[in-house]
């Protein structure tokens, strides 16, 4: 499994955080140019942090395709 199949697994596992996410950034962006808006500023940046912490911590216990475990195989001992 590559990094975009596990991320995009992860985004619509978690739809919720992703869509606040887009919408927390486009506030973020929109309300950042002005002093007065500096609230809504701050209030989008934490909520932002916070998406992205509750998705990296999905994205991290998402188990991965591609690895399988090796088994060793038992040798007879020569005496």
């Amino acid at each position: 499994m590559n990094f975009l199949e596990k991320l995009g697994k992860v985004l619509l596992k978690n739809i919720a955080y992703t869509i606040v996410l887009i919408v927390a950034l486009i506030c973020f962006f929109y309300f950042s140019r002005d002093l007065i808006a500096g609230l809504f500023t701050v209030i989008s940046a934490l909520i932002i942090y916070m998406c992205v912490e509750n998705l990296y911590h999905a994205y991290q216990n998402m188990p991965s395709g591609g690895a399988k475990k090796s088994t060793a195989k038992k040798t007879a001992k020569k005496k």
